[in-house]
């Protein structure tokens, strides 16, 4: 995964283990809820490492949720991350930039 310009990604291992865990009963409708800890430096690195072992293991995640911060400003970010890592990863890896990104937090009307 490749960061935001100066993000220090610390991926919070017990995510990752939780994400491991839920993607192996749900390995093709796999969404993540990545802002437990940090969502930028932890949530979407670990969803991104799971996504592409889940692509290895011949399934496919869906994408991520967002239930609490600057909504509108974490899905900008989490999709350029997105993008980033398709990039590096190359050809074979466009579903990467294509991910949903869903989110929640007593959204109504006048917020969205």
């Amino acid at each position: 995964c490749l960061p935001e310009d100066g993000l220090v990604i610390s991926p919070d291992p017990n995510e990752l283990m939780a994400f491991t865990a839920f993607s192996c009963t749900h390995p093709n409708n796999a969404v993540m809820l990545v802002d437990t800890f940090d969502t930028l430096r932890s949530g979407v690195p670990n969803f991104l490492a799971v996504a592409l072992a889940l692509h290895r293991l011949g399934y496919k995640a869906i994408g991520i949720r967002l239930d609490s911060g600057d909504l509108a400003d974490l899905s900008k970010k989490a999709r350029r991350m997105f993008e980033r890592t398709r990039d590096a990863l190359g050809e074979g890896f466009d579903f990467f930039a294509k991910f949903a990104i869903a989110a929640s937090n007593d959204l109504n009307c006048q917020k969205i």
